[in-house]
């Protein structure tokens, strides 16, 4: 239980941070705001299941994926430059939400670990963050990054991405195996998400004192 107590105790204090900027952050700023309180209220819900009705909870992250991945598509089409790079983007959402689907409906059913259609949003999200890294090595918009939260939004879904892909990847076997070592990936992956919400309130902060500055 604890990593629950950790996990919403980072995703209130961010939503604190986003409602209280709320008037004077960007549109990318604003998207993901809009995903803490989204995905906050979504592990309510799996919460309420895990706690009170003692009823399988894995269906709500199947809706939770690509409504998430939508999102973070979002941010990145009002961050990239690149135009190939942002028609990519628009396509591979409604592609997205249709390959979710139907993983939940005939691969991974709604009662299971969707590892699959993480597995796909991961590996998207790290090439959508590359796009960006790419840019900062162009010197494109390699200029005071300290001061820039959107940054520090990118490097943690940077981070998150590529690091969970690997561990997506072996979930679903150690989960049908049996396997203890499965509790531990879940453990490091839950790790991996306070990580990425830590940025996120670090990329809130900034962009409040760049404000008071």
């Amino acid at each position: 239980m604890w990593q629950v107590y950790i996990n919403f105790s980072l995703l209130f204090f961010l939503n604190i941070l986003f409602l209280f900027q709320i008037k004077n952050i960007t549109r990318p700023m604003f998207i993901i705001g809009v995903l803490s309180i989204i995905v906050t209220a979504f592990h309510m819900w799996a919460a309420y299941h895990f706690i009170f009705t003692k009823k399988n909870n894995q269906y709500v992250f199947h809706f939770l994926i690509p409504i998430q991945y939508s999102l973070l598509s979002f941010f990145y089409l009002n961050v990239l430059t690149n135009t190939v790079i942002k028609r990519m983007i628009i396509v591979s959402i409604p592609v997205f939400w249709i390959v979710s689907l139907l993983i939940s409906f005939y691969v991974q059913k709604f009662d299971a670990y969707n590892s699959y259609s993480l597995l796909i949003q991961n590996f998207l999200l790290t090439l959508w963050s590359l796009s960006y890294f790419g840019n900062l090595v162009r010197g494109e918009q390699f200029v005071q990054l300290e001061k820039k939260p959107v940054f520090y939004i990118c490097a943690g879904i940077f981070f998150f991405s590529l690091s969970d892909f690997f561990i997506e990847g072996v979930m679903d076997y150690l989960i049908k195996a049996k396997n203890e070592y499965s509790l531990t990936l879940y453990y490091i992956s839950e790790i991996l998400s306070f990580i990425l919400y830590g940025t996120f309130i670090v990329a809130f902060a900034v962009n409040k004192w760049v404000n008071v500055k």
